[in-house]
């Protein structure tokens, strides 16, 4: 089994509320599968994102997820 490591940067909170666009709390953490309450500590820098959301945000970031409301 081959295993590929990948370093997973963590966005600072005014890259995470870049990342909502237009959106609601609600929308875009519903897209990246947390809770609104979640997303809004992101925000505000209470909590930090997991690598597991990070790499999430990544993708939303390069807008492979949340288009059409996906």
């Amino acid at each position: 089994m081959t295993v590929v490591a990948r370093k997973v940067r963590i966005p600072t909170p005014a890259e995470i509320r870049r990342l909502r666009g237009g959106r609601t709390q609600a929308e875009v953490a519903a897209i990246v599968g947390v809770k609104q309450s979640v997303w809004a500590r992101w925000e505000s820098g209470q909590r930090k994102p997991s690598v597991r959301s990070a790499m999430l945000l990544d993708l939303l970031r390069k807008k492979k997820i949340g288009k059409n409301g996906r």
